[in-house]
């Protein structure tokens, strides 16, 4: 949407849930209430259609689309348009569906270059603007300063560090291997010498040797350093350098106050994140049909309708493919696990995927597993991802993903789901199978 026309976050989750297929009985009634009843909430549905066709065409590398473009929802689009939008939704329709005079444009050939960073747990997280939550949901990295109001986002780098933002906060990823701290807090954690990064920030930069550390950076243009872990230099390659335990302040001057870190002051830069990693499972599996051995069923397995379909191919027997087939964004297979308070617990989730032969995804398509926590209301407030089948994985070969969260506290419910991000392509396919999920105490410290 255009700067001068800010979407209302509740129709920013209506209109993101119709084109991604998961809206519910209740939430088309919501919307189409709402656009009868609001020529200002037409307007934007209109740029919104006209938009998301507009960029399924460009990710998916093809000419326009010669179905409806309200066919990304996984129901009838007649329900959602049936009241008082007969002049609108014809127009939208007509200006979407009409294919451009004269040959189509070319197409690249090139996959798209994968982002510097992404997005891979999130906790009550609230954004400055709604379509930085989309695109970050969707596996992109918008290429403007990320603003984040509340809560806390982790990233994962493309060498494998993590950056876990604590709201308010702007942070930005300029360059493979970089971090831009134009405001408010993060923690740094590089597990390896390839995943080293350097943080930007209006006093200077921080330089990572291979640590863990905290970074500030405050509206007066100083920042605060403490290193958990390992040590970082200040300023530059050659510039005085911090180690485990200690803290500093910084100036664009130069000016730099080195001192033992508290305990408090630890606490209010590093918090708590939840984690993206985690070596196995913690207890009994507490999904329905985990090896989708009954198909489809009410009970168990759900999602995107017109999408999803058993498949004789899973690793060990049957599994559950998920298909692009042009329509939704990002098809999924989900199930939801109530088990009362979850606040505290340590959830580990996995499962295994491949792409089949017949219908293999392509650049840019890949598959990911989802825990999106729940409060007592059913409403969604943090969720905690991986991606797995990235770049070019071989037909057939099935490769596992795990995840591990401590559950923030309201967690009543969490929803696991298995995802094919599809960027509205008509072909490419996964097959899920052997999907897990374990709750346990959090173990404690050594």
């Amino acid at each position: 949407m255009a700067a001068a026309d800010p979407l209302p976050s509740d129709l920013a989750r209506l209109f993101s849930e119709l084109v991604e297929g998961t809206l519910t009985d209740e939430g088309f009634a919501e919307l189409d209430a709402r656009l009868a009843a609001d020529p200002e909430a037409r307007r934007l549905y209109a740029r919104y259609v006209e938009l998301h066709d507009a960029l399924g065409r460009r990710w998916a590398n093809a000419p326009p689309a010669t179905s409806p473009a309200l066919r990304v929802a996984s129901r009838s689009p007649a329900r959602v348009i049936a009241t008082g939008l007969a002049g609108v939704a014809a127009a939208v329709v007509v200006a979407v569906l009409l294919p451009p005079a004269g040959p189509p444009p070319d197409v690249a050939t090139e996959p798209p270059a994968a982002p510097h960073a992404t997005l891979v747990a999130a906790r009550d997280a609230v954004w400055a603007d709604p379509n930085v939550d989309q695109a970050l949901s969707a596996g992109q990295l918008p290429g403007v300063g990320l603003r984040l109001e509340s809560g806390t986002a982790e990233f994962l780098l493309a060498d494998g560090a993590t950056v876990v933002a604590r709201g308010p906060a702007v942070v930005r990823f300029p360059a493979r291997g970089r971090v831009a701290v134009d405001l408010g807090r993060v923690f740094c954690r590089c597990p390896t010498p390839a995943s080293r990064v350097v943080v930007e920030t209006p006093a200077g930069e921080v330089i990572d040797l291979g640590t863990e550390f905290a970074v500030e950076s405050r509206p007066d243009r100083t920042a605060r350093v403490a290193v958990v872990s390992g040590e970082v230099r200040v300023g530059s390659a050659s510039g005085p350098s911090l180690r485990k335990g200690q803290s500093a302040e910084v100036r664009a001057d130069g000016l730099l106050v080195v001192r033992a870190i508290t305990a408090a002051e630890l606490a209010e830069l590093c918090g708590a994140a939840p984690s993206a990693e985690a070596p196995g499972h913690a207890g009994d599996n507490l999904l329905l049909d985990p090896g989708f051995d009954r198909g489809l069923a009410t009970e168990t397995w759900g999602g995107t309708e017109g999408h999803l379909s058993p498949d004789p191919g899973g690793r060990t027997g049957p599994g559950l493919r998920v298909s692009a087939r042009g329509f939704a964004s990002f098809p999924l297979c989900r199930q939801r696990v109530r088990t009362g308070d979850l606040g505290g617990k340590l959830l580990v989730a996995s499962v295994w995927a491949a792409t089949p032969a017949d219908d293999p995804i392509s650049p840019g398509q890949f598959a990911g597993l989802k825990v999106v926590f729940l409060d007592g209301n059913d409403r969604e407030f943090g969720f905690v991802k991986q991606h797995l089948l990235t770049g070019r994985p071989v037909p057939g070969r099935f490769e596992q993903v795990r995840l591990a969260a401590i559950a923030p506290p309201r967690t009543a419910a969490v929803s696991v789901q298995l995802i094919l991000y599809a960027a509205r392509r008509d072909a490419g396919a996964v097959v899920f199978d052997a999907a897990a999920l374990s709750v346990a105490d959090v173990p404690p410290a050594p």
